[in-house]
């Protein structure tokens, strides 16, 4: 969204805007800790300013060159019925050119429905036309396949899990 102001000298500007929140709706169940990168996709927008962020493939495209910041809450949980030790959780937020690693390399003991979480924020420059997404791992010892899920949003406490945000500066 681009609005026409009247500055101070008495001259006009164009003010750029652009931005989005957006979440992960609901709960996937063996979908992580394999140790394998996997894109993030959060599936509801609550406030997308230009229709940016494709819900679909989990993308923000880049409408003006300048300072963008982004925002990450990555939440897994053990969807298992036995305790696991969790060796690293890492999340990334990629661009069309570059990967930056916001998190990682946590070592806990999961619990059967416990849930461990990374959160990250980060400042970039970016062109019109890049775009930006994230992608998470989780790597559980002794691994023989997936076996910990992607926790979404919870309609009984009201509480976001896994998001994703961002929002053009200047």
């Amino acid at each position: 969204m681009s609005q026409i102001i009247n500055n101070n000298s008495g001259g006009s500007g164009t003010i750029q805007n652009a931005g989005f929140v957006s979440y992960l709706s609901t709960n996937t169940i063996n979908t992580a800790g394999d140790g394998i990168y996997r894109n993030l996709i959060c599936d509801v927008d609550t406030h997308d300013i230009n229709g940016n962020y494709d819900t679909s493939t989990g993308l923000f495209h880049i409408p003006y060159t300048g300072s963008y910041v982004f925002t990450v809450q990555y939440a897994i949980y053990n969807s298992n019925s036995i305790s696991q030790t969790l060796y690293d959780l890492s999340v990334n937020l990629y661009t069309s050119s570059t990967t930056y690693t916001l998190n990682g390399g946590v070592q806990s003991v999961m619990n059967p429905l416990n849930t461990g979480s990374v959160t990250g924020c980060i400042y970039l420059y970016l062109n019109s036309g890049d775009y930006v997404g994230v992608s998470a791992n989780a790597y559980v010892e002794g691994n023989s396949g997936l076996h910990l899920g992607v926790k979404g949003y919870d309609s009984g406490t009201n509480t976001y899990y896994t998001t994703f945000s961002g929002k053009y500066l200047y």
